[in-house]
């Protein structure tokens, strides 16, 4: 029988609430999973997934290990099967991720569809497909090496993920993250504003990092951020000297392989200038003009002040991560 749409999900959970044994083998895992499936019960399932392509959120593998499910991986699978005790579902779905690394909410709109079998010669072909799949694979060690490398993968495919709204070169940043706001979750693009500058040594530092044939002209540092985010991109503003409202200074980006201070025990962190930046969202390219108002941001900050102020003042500023700042009322 064919299933697709609403009716997809809702024979697997149908299913799996039926079956006292189930193997689960589906390459790719994201957020919500668990509930978008059903899964209640450990001791009747079997998951094997592909944490090796970028494509499984491994803290929801994570998740599942620590609640005793039994989790297997195999770099090679790309399939999408669920083996029921009396049947099986073979298709397109994965378990609410895909290998364009979207997840939860992000999901909708895509048109899945698959078999619904009990036929026993085709249950007995998929079982032998599923016991080749499960020789080859390893249990999952969440404190291993290869787990490890999957945290990184994810990681770096949910900042490249594409687009899922069509490209509006109209809007502006704030208003983009009105209106698109997931499309900007756990990508690297954080607001920083400082309220103090470089000391005289910073400076002295600035200089220096400028003059040398590594960095150059675009390169200058931040002092006293050993929190700063590597690998990012900041929106940088400074309200410094008593100053009634922010001022705008330019787009940063952070790089681990640059002097850092953590790893060199310095109070710098090298970071770079840049015109503009690839968003990866409905955006496309950010550059100053598509910054928005001074006016609305002015408003942004003033509110991470006033709720944040003990903060605000120990750390002499902020370095919050984009889709985490609330927007206020555009003007």
């Amino acid at each position: 029988m064919i299933i697709h749409g609403a009716r997809y999900f809702e024979a697997i959970k149908s299913e799996i609430k039926s079956s006292k044994r189930n193997s689960i083998v589906v390459a790719f895992w994201g957020t919500d999973a668990q509930k978008a499936l059903g899964l209640r019960h450990p001791d009747r399932t079997m998951i094997i997934c592909n944490l090796t392509m970028g494509g499984t959120n491994p803290m929801v593998i994570k998740k599942l290990v620590e609640e005793n499910y039994k989790v297997l991986h195999s770099s090679r699978l790309h399939g999408k099967v669920f083996r029921f005790e009396n049947s099986a579902i073979v298709g397109s779905a994965n378990a609410s991720a895909n290998g364009l690394s979207f997840e939860g909410n992000e999901l909708d709109g895509w048109q899945e569809i698959g078999i619904l079998t009990r036929d026993p010669s085709e249950l007995a072909a998929i079982d032998n497909w599923i016991k080749l799949i499960e020789n080859e694979s390893r249990v999952v060690n969440c404190d291993g090496d290869e787990f490890k490398s999957a945290l990184n993968k994810w990681e770096r495919a949910r900042n490249r993920r594409p687009s899922q709204a069509s490209r509006n070169n109209r809007l502006n940043l704030l208003e983009a993250l009105a209106s698109h706001l997931d499309e900007f979750r756990e990508r690297p693009i954080y607001l920083a504003c400082f309220t103090e500058g470089l000391s005289r040594n910073g400076e002295n530092e600035a200089k220096r990092i400028k003059g040398e044939t590594q960095y150059g002209s675009k390169f200058s540092v931040y002092e006293g951020w050993p929190k700063m985010p590597r690998d990012a991109t900041l929106i940088e503003f400074s309200w410094t000297n008593g100053k009634l409202a922010p001022d705008f200074g330019g787009f940063w980006q952070t790089n681990s392989n640059w002097r850092d201070s953590k790893r060199d025990n310095s109070s710098y962190q090298i970071v770079m200038r840049v015109a503009q930046f690839e968003t990866h969202t409905a955006m496309g390219l950010l550059s100053e003009k598509r910054l928005g108002s001074m006016a609305n941001w002015h408003k942004v900050l003033e509110r991470i002040k006033q709720n944040n102020s003990h903060k605000w003042k120990k750390d002499k500023g902020c370095c919050i991560r984009i889709a985490n700042i609330a927007i206020p009322r555009l003007s």
